[in-house]
């Protein structure tokens, strides 16, 4: 291995050749490092996720399909992603040699993890159970294609909790309630009348601009949509979400009238983020 001591640093860092996809030869350094322990790890994790070695860590998996999620997946998607693997798989798994972790100790994770609590002193729900095991097994998968991993070991195990249920809808009783109950916050009202009429996403209508809207032809036109985690403007969340919505004259003429009065176009009709639609329906207890 290519550790050295950096004297002037006190620190140690790696020095080492590799071979990258296109056959070409690289030279690459790697500082900081408190022990030569941990410069030797890095080269070994490097050479791990370039395919080159069969002692893989899951630290180095992880950082392998992080770096592909991030380049290939929407950013909403990477980050609730890292946060289940830094969360709840790498603090316990780093370290361990991928085709050294053992059924028995995905048993003895899974078991842990269902006695864990929340900041909030509280058990995590079944579903979440299931997607931070169901990213486990993801990751397993993404070995055996991409790293020659035989086998899956959660897969005979398998997960736990359940699937996020289906939601439930407001019927039309429900959702007179809840507006009857917001008379006196006219743009919360507007937003919540547009999502209960247009079927849309929470994301897709704190994206829309004033352009969206087609006020002659009474239609709204959904072509993106928000980050929950970032509150910004992303693509839409299939090829198929883009599409054209018919809306009631009634309350299209509502919006025209709260654009008109506005100081200048905004770039967001309904400047607001999930937290605060969802603040509304706690507040008032709906």
């Amino acid at each position: 291995m290519s550790a050295y001591k950096d004297t002037e640093r006190g620190t140690w860092y790696c020095q080492f050749r590799y071979t990258d996809y296109q056959g070409r030869t690289h030279r690459t350094t790697k500082r900081g490092f408190r022990t030569k322990k941990e410069a030797v790890k890095y080269e070994q994790d490097f050479r791990a996720r370039a395919g080159k070695s069969n002692r893989m860590t899951m630290g180095a998996l992880c950082d392998a399909y992080l770096e592909d999620k991030r380049i290939n997946a929407k950013a909403s998607t990477y980050i609730a992603v890292r946060k289940i693997i830094e969360n709840h798989i790498r603090p316990t798994f780093a370290d361990r040699i991928i085709t050294e972790i053992s059924k028995a100790d995905i048993r003895d994770w899974k078991n842990e993890l269902m006695q864990a609590e929340t900041v909030h002193g509280k058990k995590y729900a079944s579903s979440t159970l299931h997607t931070i095991t169901a990213q486990l097994s993801t990751l397993f998968n993404y070995a055996i294609k991409y790293y020659d991993l035989a086998a899956n070991p959660l897969r005979a195990v398998g997960t736990i909790g359940k699937r996020t249920p289906r939601k439930n809808f407001w019927t039309v009783q429900q959702f007179r309630q809840f507006i009857a109950a917001i008379d006196d916050y006219p743009l919360i009202k507007l937003a919540f009348n547009i999502l209960f009429y247009s079927g849309m996403r929470a994301g897709e209508l704190i994206a829309l601009s004033a352009a969206d809207f087609d006020f002659a032809a009474g239609t709204i036109n959904i072509s993106k949509t928000t980050s929950r985690e970032t509150n910004t403007i992303t693509s839409p969340k299939t090829p198929y979400s883009v599409r054209v919505i018919s809306m009631p004259p009634a309350l299209m003429a509502e919006v025209q009238n709260y654009i008109k009065h506005l100081l200048e176009p905004p770039e967001r009709v309904f400047n607001m983020t999930w937290q605060k639609l969802t603040w509304n329906m706690n507040f008032l207890h709906i």
